[in-house]
């Protein structure tokens, strides 16, 4: 169908909607324009080309429900209530993109080739890319399963991007930087994150009460959203320092969570986000006007770097609360330690000829 508001053509205006007229010589050819912008061919008869098109408006009618728009609506209402919110806003964005390609395209016609073309435009943003067609791909799920679409899922067999592995690592003096440059809500979490290791949602979900004593010593215990995981933290060293500043500093108010604002309000993602941001802003900017290098780096590169901060994989899969040690190897990079070589003794002209006096 023309976009909105665009006249149509005087050559056009004698058809029915989406019914176009293309001049091929001495020959008339008649074509079906459908929502996604592709035209089917009617044939040169204009009557049997009027016969195609009531058959093709009536298919298109008897599918208004298998739309690609209201079936993607209907997952954005229904398909994601029950996730978080920062998951749900990923979705919602994912969906929106998704939305501008396939419009109003009845499901059925969403072939695994048109996925293959979206992939392809966005092959410069391999991760947007790969997280794109994963909703995509959990949608069609959804909507076979609630009956909504009968159509096989598009994105089977259509090939991911490699997503490199980041490379980014936080030094001490980074780690420091963005302690310094933050507010008290900041420097609880970058501090309990570098010593515990959780993805940021867990970490801002600990409270007070899940400190406890465990046979003869005490335990920081929680449960991993992702994976369900129960992990058990002791409580000693700079760990006890930090839970003991935590616990025994004066607020206005006293909530439950053991990081939170002066008020005793629990601190949500997007309120540890514009902390997060915003001292990360005046680094940056420092570190522009002293002409020094700037290294990017982002609040999930917290985790990686207490990982890192392990001796053996062992320990930091235990640490990172995986299930599987492979996962830990495929996520985080351990240094490796070793001793280096000695030089090799140099050997003389003399040591090696016997006939040498």
């Amino acid at each position: 169908m023309p976009p909105a508001g665009r006249p149509r053509t005087a050559a056009n205006r004698d058809l029915p909607p989406n019914m176009l007229r293309r001049k091929r010589g001495d020959s008339t050819l008649y074509y079906y324009q459908h929502a996604d912008g592709r035209h089917e061919a009617l044939g040169s008869d204009f009557r049997k080309a009027q016969i195609r098109w009531s058959a093709i408006q009536a298919e298109l009618a008897s599918h208004s429900a298998d739309g690609f728009t209201a079936v993607a609506e209907a997952y954005e209402k229904r398909g994601i209530a029950a996730l978080s919110p920062k998951t749900q806003s990923e979705y919602c964005a994912a969906l929106v993109r998704l939305k501008a390609v396939f419009r109003n395209a009845p499901m059925h016609t969403v072939l695994p080739g048109d996925v293959g073309k979206m992939m392809d435009k966005l092959i410069d943003t391999p991760f947007l890319a790969n997280r794109i067609k994963a909703t995509l791909s959990r949608m069609w799920n959804w909507a076979r399963g609630k009956g909504l679409t009968s159509a096989p899922n598009p994105c089977v067999g259509v090939e991911s991007y490699h997503e490199p592995r980041r490379q980014v690592l936080v030094t001490p003096q980074m780690f420091w930087d963005m302690h310094d440059a933050g507010d008290q809500v900041l420097k609880d979490w970058l501090r309990l994150d570098m010593l515990i290791g959780q993805r940021v949602t867990d970490i801002l979900k600990l409270r007070r009460d899940q400190i406890t004593i465990k046979e003869d010593r005490q335990v920081l215990g929680m449960r991993a959203k992702k994976n369900r995981a129960l992990g058990q933290f002791n409580v000693t060293g700079d760990l006890a320092a930090l839970l003991d500043e935590l616990l025994m500093r004066p607020r206005k108010a006293t909530g439950p969570w053991l990081v939170q604002t002066d008020d005793g309000q629990r601190v949500t993602y997007t309120m540890l986000k514009n902390r997060f941001d915003a001292a990360r802003d005046v680094l940056r900017e420092r570190a522009e006007k002293a002409g020094e290098e700037w290294v990017h780096w982002q609040r999930r590169d917290l985790r990686k770097a207490s990982l890192n901060l392990a001796k053996t994989l062992e320990e930091a899969r235990r640490r990172g609360l995986h299930l599987d040690s492979r996962t830990t190897a495929r996520h985080y990079e351990l240094a490796i330690e070793a001793e280096a070589a000695s030089m090799p003794k140099r050997v003389s002209n003399s040591d090696t000829d016997p006939h040498q006096t």
